[in-house]
């Protein structure tokens, strides 16, 4: 499925897997904080300019929620444990995989992710006021492709709750927020970052236009 490869060099994912690597997931959930089915370090937000509006909302599904908790445990069935080979301690014994996938997250900085690269090329926008929105767009985007992936590849049954199109729209709202919330605040050092939320944001139009829509009127896909 051409949109789901699409969406794995964005957020940081083999095109032939649905897992997370393990530097990127951890990273992006590390810097947030998730409680009652909302990302509480964020607040709702909206407002218009002329005709467009644009808002902001800190509302997560139950699988982005479930696949928040299980990055924060190093959990091998979101993160990509085959990024490593299997490792022997000094007494012999194989390592634990959840203690390997720990210590990936934090020695190894592959993270394949376009969007996650431009903050380790650019330190100083981890500390712009919308460091943590994107965060909370790239977790989201991951749990919309995860779902997907395991519906269109691995013939699991069709999620309603994870793909309605309200869902998606909620994620394309709030990329729109940042997009101008970047500009406002520094439109050269954003240059990259919004080209790839542009890209991201297109990718999730074609989910809901051509995959999630025809699923729901019983066309195949």
């Amino acid at each position: 499925m051409q949109i789901l490869d699409n969406l794995a060099p964005l957020l940081g994912c083999k095109q032939d897997s649905k897992k997370w690597i393990p530097y990127t997931g951890y990273n992006v959930c590390k810097h947030l904080n998730i409680g009652r089915m909302m990302c509480l370090d964020l607040s709702e937000d909206k407002f218009k300019i002329g005709l467009i509006k644009y808002k902001f909302d800190n509302e997560v599904s139950l699988k982005t929620f479930e696949i928040y908790k299980q990055v924060k445990d190093y959990g091998p069935d979101i993160l990509d444990t085959s990024y490593f080979l299997e490792a022997r301690g000094e007494d012999g014994r194989t390592i634990h995989t959840r203690d390997m996938v720990f210590m990936y997250t934090h020695f190894n900085k592959i993270n394949d992710s376009a969007i996650f690269d431009v903050f380790e090329e650019q330190k100083e926008l981890k500390y712009m006021p919308y460091h943590k929105h994107i965060m909370l767009i790239l977790l989201d985007a991951y749990s919309l492709r995860y779902t997907l992936y395991s519906h269109l590849v691995e013939g699991q049954p069709y999620d309603e709750g994870e793909l309605r199109p309200e869902r998606i729209e909620r994620l394309a709202d709030n990329i729109r927020y940042v997009k101008y919330k970047l500009g406002e605040w520094d439109a050269n050092k954003t240059t990259d970052l919004n080209h790839h939320l542009v890209t991201l944001l297109l990718n999730l139009q074609l989910i809901k236009y051509h995959i999630v829509d025809r699923i729901i009127l019983g066309e195949s896909v």
